[in-house]
């Protein structure tokens, strides 16, 4: 049925695949690594499936669209809604392909550039910080993963493979292959009326 489903709403993503095939090479690279990532083809019927049924798909594709052409930005917006819950955007127009982002909801990633294969969890904050080199906003290097509320601040280096736990505030440069965790949580004091073990 899916297969019937999608092959009668065919037609909508005619222009997506157009634009697609208009991009320059880096742009369709980008996109052929993030459908690789998803474990999907890179065919024509492929790139229709994943913009109807994959709304985070849609969003990288249309914002990697946008960084060449934003007539061929709106021409799609014309067929396919974003995902307002994320916002993804890069200064530079630099996000290396295979970028996965789980649960994109209430995820901000607003960064200088970012390189390939980043995994980016839900409720992630990349911004705007401390000025740093003339630069107020993340470098993100390549393979980073980026856990659930990590908070990625400032004019600061991200170095490839680093990890960065859920719930960590970063607003200094991570090295290579570092992971950066969280401070341990305290237990302040236990509330009136909590049950006593015996």
């Amino acid at each position: 049925m899916n297969k019937l489903i999608y092959a009668l709403s065919f037609v909508r993503s005619i222009p997506a695949i157009i634009v697609y095939k208009s991009l320059n090479q880096h742009s369709k690279h980008a996109i052929e690594m993030d459908m690789k990532v998803l474990g999907s083809n890179t065919d024509a019927f492929s790139i229709h499936k994943l913009m109807i049924s994959n709304k985070i798909f849609r969003k990288q594709f249309l914002t990697r669209v946008l960084f060449e052409s934003k007539a061929k930005y709106y021409l799609i917006r014309l067929f396919y809604k974003p995902l307002f819950g994320l916002e993804l955007n890069a200064v530079t127009g630099v996000i290396g392909g295979g970028l996965r982002i789980y649960h994109g909801y209430s995820t901000i990633v607003f960064c200088h550039s970012m390189g390939e294969n980043c995994s980016v969890y839900q409720n992630v904050t990349i911004g705007r910080g401390k000025t740093i080199n003339g630069i107020d906003i993340p470098i993100i290097g390549n393979d980073v993963t980026i856990y659930s509320g990590a908070v990625v601040i400032g004019g600061i280096h991200i170095g490839d493979h680093a990890k960065i736990g859920a719930g960590a505030v970063v607003v200094k440069d991570v090295p290579e292959y570092a992971t950066v965790v969280s401070q341990p949580i305290r237990i302040l004091e236990r509330g009136e009326g909590h049950a006593e073990r015996e």
